[in-house]
């Protein structure tokens, strides 16, 4: 990430030149905040479960200092685009290959960094004929730099308790982070092997509680309560909604210009909407906070088992009365024509007419929904399964049944009557709250 342009871009680490104090100039400490800040370490000493350390007067302990943030900040020095230029500043931009390394502009020397560790000074001999040794003894300083940071111990909590966020639940507890940390810690920052502890922790699985009833013989599926789960964002839930129901087809209606093709497919700008869209996160906090609090979560007393007795709900952040009126007119609008569509530019690699506007098109596949229109009880346990995971409660899904039974729906039903069943039952099941909180 810190050798990526696009990073050094839109964190200013790129063309980060050595300080010169003497004309007024000093390296920029963007990169250097923001990597310790929300890439790494955060902002207090954490215990492996999550909890914060405290000192001796019970006070939050601070991870690092604007002195630390310095020493950071005349360490990434001497990165620039990849571009084949003999030149620090000359060339044109490179967004695709690693940034490279002048040790020209590199600060060699010494810094003090987290831990109180402190690399010594770094010998950047200059000359035509040191370049190369120049260049390679500044990105070894770089290297030591980040091992420091690597070597600090709120590495393993503070990305466990953020992937767990993201993939299983708003609210994990100590033990949870714990166990996932120590992951980390053994596998080595090992990513594949610390999501792999993320999903299949047993606490991943403990989320939603099943019972058996009879009269009639039937499983009923409740969520585990309000520290088991999270609000699914946008794109993630719009995402899951074209990959359940989307089918493409080679084959348009006559008449219809869409260039269709697997490879196409592409999630809209939905920022304008529901304020989030790919790679369009408004600043490095990304699109909500990982310790939002919505209005009222505070009436809720977390039990022991979370740590720093606190309960958050980033997710909820996205969630203002504009989104969710454009979230619904988006969806009934998606599901009742049954095909999602969006127009772009296509690329310039693209042989055949590159630069014209295309359309894209996913056609939404609702027959299997179709043919239980019949059966409201039995379409309504379908999409339980289908869009909530089973996680339905017991007055959702009979909430939904009878609307179901409500539409118009003859002995011999119309084609009509079928598509607005089933439309309508999906519009509904895909806003029932058990849907669009993940348990």
């Amino acid at each position: 990430v810190t050798y990526h342009p696009v990073m050094g871009v839109w964190l200013s680490h790129l063309r980060n030149r050595k300080g010169n104090p003497a004309i007024g100039r000093f390296p920029d400490e963007n990169f250097a905040r923001e990597i310790m800040q929300l890439f790494a370490i955060g902002l207090y000493k954490l215990n492996k479960d999550g909890t914060y350390k405290r000192d001796a007067a019970g006070d939050l302990i601070p991870t690092y200092d604007n002195d630390t943030i310095e020493s950071f900040a005349r360490l990434f020095t001497g990165l620039t685009y990849n571009n084949g230029s003999s030149g620090f500043t000359s060339g044109g931009a490179n967004l695709s290959d690693p940034m490279r390394m002048f040790g020209s502009e590199h600060d060699g020397a010494p810094k003090t960094l987290l831990n109180g560790q402190t690399l010594p000074a770094v010998s950047l001999p200059t000359g035509a004929a040191n370049v190369a040794t120049a260049n390679a003894n500044a990105a070894a300083d770089l290297s030591a730099g980040l091992d420091n940071l690597y070597a600090h111990p709120n590495i393993a909590p503070f990305i466990s308790r953020l992937l767990i966020q993201r993939l299983v639940r708003s609210n994990p507890s100590r033990s949870y982070i714990q166990r996932v940390s120590q992951a980390f810690d053994a596998s080595g920052g090992n990513l594949k092997e610390v999501v792999t502890a993320v999903l299949l922790d047993r606490e991943a699985w403990h989320s939603i509680q099943t019972s058996r009833l009879q009269n009639p013989l039937r499983l009923v599926v409740k969520g585990g309560g309000t520290e088991l789960n999270r609000l699914a964002e946008p794109v993630v839930f719009y995402a899951g909604l074209l990959r359940r129901f989307g089918k493409v087809s080679e084959s348009p209606p006559a008449g219809d210009s869409q260039y269709i093709h697997p490879d196409q497919i592409r999630i809209p700008d939905l920022a304008g909407r529901w304020t989030q869209a790919p790679f369009r996160s408004p600043s490095v906090f990304n699109f909500y906070l990982p310790d939002f609090q919505p209005s009222g979560v505070n009436q809720y007393t977390p039990s022991r088992l979370i740590p720093n007795g606190s309960l958050y709900a980033p997710e909820f952040q996205l969630l203002t009365a504009v989104v969710s009126n454009g979230w619904q007119n988006n969806l009934r609008s998606d599901i009742i024509n049954e095909f999602y569509r969006m127009q772009y530019t296509k690329p310039a690699a693209q042989a055949a007419a590159p630069g014209t506007n295309i359309n894209t098109q996913l056609w939404l596949d609702l027959s299997v929904e179709k043919s239980l229109t019949g059966n409201p009880a039995a379409l309504a346990a379908h999409l339980d399964l289908k869009l909530c995971n089973g996680a339905m409660s017991e007055p959702e899904r009979v909430a939904l049944t009878s609307a179901i039974s409500a539409a118009a729906y003859s002995a011999s039903p119309s084609a009509g009557q079928i598509n607005n069943r089933a439309r309508g039952a999906v519009i509904s099941a895909v806003n029932a709250p058990s849907c669009l909180i993940r348990y």
